[in-house]
């Protein structure tokens, strides 16, 4: 008996010294996405971010929905037209918002060739991101049955369809949304009827709790980084941590943490919020979604309207704030032709916003970089509708084992 209290203490020691180890820049929800299925792979995981807070940044306030399909937003042949339109104030009706002190730097305009290049390819890109839309519920549904807590973050089965109006009809509309003018499967994008309303943050924050609780997962939150290396993250006190492997998920900080030229640029989203005091919408819960808006409402909770695409001092700053009501209820009335001011509770009204890592195709970037770093970035304006599958998706592809998907349309090697 004294031999096995002398010898498996050490053993124990060893045994989890063989484990390997992770450490994860980002403490979003991709970001805690990529910690937990590195996790199960047996990884011994550390998880960084700047904030106090997990999901403190582009997914601390989202539209709030799940969707089953998915088309690009911007990567479309219309856009740079759009685009250069929207800079003088012409086409209302468009899902930009630029300013007219738009500086055009060398990155943007690399960023608008890949866009070009990539335009043609709407269906194929259609498809990728359909992919990881439906890993995305199998990993949702795959978490609550091992972590059943977990579903006390409020759910709902919803609908999400177009906001439907006097002034709207499949003829307008279709002039409105070169996504439905395309023809592209399901109208991905506009129409989807089958739809999950779930709170990023809430969800984020708990997921991140369990791992804590279960010793999965390490938390160094209020932390900044200074710089990564392949097995080495430098942080701002000047401490290192060394590991395995480092996983960059920080978002539009990711290219310059990983001194790389990866297409990521910064585009502004912004979120309003307010306890109604009259009824917004007729049905609930339910997500109304129109190309660079939603209308979000659950029981005995906030209204949420999110969304934009704003471009602004060359893609650097901060977006504006003050204005994110002002842009959002202007562009459903300028589009749809519905005044929803009389229904905004300024004693409650919250404003939000935050940049969005971008590429110029619209999807994420997954995978290895050349200088042995990972990365999962780029998610653009469906970061919580991709999480949990990009995060599945690394972690296989750090671990070497069968992809969940195909990785191939999320390569860093694309853009090469």
């Amino acid at each position: 008996f004294m031999d096995f209290i002398v010898f498996f203490p050490p053993f124990f020691c060893r045994l989890h010294a063989m484990q390997p180890s992770a450490v994860v820049v980002g403490g979003g929800c991709v970001g805690v996405s990529c910690g937990y299925h590195l996790s199960q792979l047996g990884y011994r995981v550390t998880i960084i971010d700047k904030s106090k807070a997990v999901a403190m940044a582009g997914s601390h306030q989202n539209g709030n929905h799940l969707a089953t399909s998915w088309s690009p937003v911007i990567c479309t042949k219309d856009f740079p037209y759009e685009f250069a339109k929207s800079i003088w104030g012409v086409g209302q009706f468009l899902p930009y918002e630029t300013n007219v002190n738009f500086v055009l730097s060398m990155k943007f305009l690399r960023w608008m060739k890949i866009l070009i290049r990539e335009a043609a390819n709407g269906k194929k890109l259609s498809e990728a991101g359909t992919s990881l839309c439906t890993e995305n519920y199998k990993q949702l549904q795959e978490i609550e049955d091992r972590y059943p807590e977990i579903k006390t973050v409020s759910t709902y089965k919803s609908v999400l369809k177009l906001l439907q109006t006097p002034s709207t009809n499949d003829v307008n509309v279709r002039e409105l949304e070169p996504t439905v003018a395309r023809g592209l499967p399901d109208l991905s994008g506009i129409i989807m009827p089958h739809n999950v309303v779930l709170d990023c943050k809430k969800y984020t924050d708990r997921l991140s709790e369990i791992l804590v609780q279960t010793g999965k997962v390490r938390m160094l939150l209020d932390t900044t980084v200074s710089s990564v290396s392949r097995n080495e993250v430098l942080l701002g006190n000047g401490d290192k941590l060394s590991a395995d492997v480092v996983v960059v998920a920080a978002g539009v900080d990711t290219p310059e943490l990983t001194k790389t030229d990866l297409p990521i640029i910064p585009v502004g989203g912004y979120s309003v919020t307010w306890k109604p005091t009259t009824p917004v919408l007729k049905t609930f819960p339910k997500v109304y979604l129109l190309r660079g808006i939603a209308i979000s409402q659950v029981p005995d909770q906030e209204v949420r309207l999110s969304g934009l695409v704003h471009f602004s001092n060359g893609c650097s700053g901060t977006p504006p704030r003050g204005q994110a009501l002002y842009y959002l209820l202007n562009r459903i009335n300028s589009r749809l032709n519905v005044d929803l001011s009389p229904f905004v509770d300024h004693s409650t009204l919250k404003e939000w916003c935050c940049y969005r890592p971008t590429t110029p195709d619209n999807l994420p970037i997954i995978g290895k970089l050349a200088n042995g770093i990972y990365v999962c970035s780029g998610h653009s304006f469906n970061g919580w509708g991709w999480a949990l599958a990009s995060g599945k998706l690394l972690a296989s592809i750090v671990a070497g084992v069968d992809p969940p998907i195909d990785p191939v349309p999320f390569s860093p090697c694309r853009f090469a």
